[in-house]
């Protein structure tokens, strides 16, 4: 028995992307730090999770909406509510969970670390690096519990060893 499909594909279909090299875009480098979605402890911050649903809702933000919402801002992502360069205390510890994810990854002081976030949902620490045509982002590590800059509606959860210990790069 054949399949018989009587349709026939229209001609004027057009793909509206443009293929070839564009200027001004926006990279996120998903490898060049390849250890940046594990999770870890350091001194009171975690970014390990109360159970898989919880890995799951996170990540699922992660890639439907501040993916995208970083590369659609571009170097706007600067001047955005909940997108912070971090500085003092804050920096401080990213760089102490940046050296245990990545190998004692040295940043120098003038490497600038930024928190990045479209709001409610997970916020992706990362380096942010500017040319004449591109902008690079380079993710670190995930801050799904806003632990780095607390924030009074997302910080009400315990986030002790007994609650918060799933490790999804330990367990798949």
């Amino acid at each position: 028995m054949g399949v018989s499909n009587s349709t026939n594909p229209k001609k004027n279909v057009k793909a509206d992307y443009n293929f070839k090299k564009r200027t001004n875009e926006v990279s996120i480098e998903l490898n060049s730090y390849k250890n940046w979605t594990h999770s870890l402890r350091v001194g009171e911050f975690t970014n390990e999770y109360h159970d898989k649903s919880e890995v799951g809702k996170v990540y699922y933000q992660l890639v439907d909406r501040l993916l995208p919402f970083v590369k659609e801002k571009g170097s706007d992502i600067k001047q955005e509510k909940h997108c912070h360069l971090l500085s003092g205390d804050k920096r401080e510890l990213a760089t102490k969970i940046i050296n245990k994810l990545h190998n004692n990854l040295d940043l120098d002081d003038g490497t600038e670390i930024w928190q990045l976030s479209c709001g409610q949902g997970v916020r992706l620490l990362a380096v942010i690096t500017f040319t004449d045509d591109s902008e690079n982002v380079y993710p670190l590590f995930l801050d799904p519990h806003h632990l780095i800059y607390p924030d009074e509606a997302h910080n009400q959860k315990d986030y002790s060893k007994k609650v918060c210990k799933f490790n999804p790069s330990k367990s798949y």
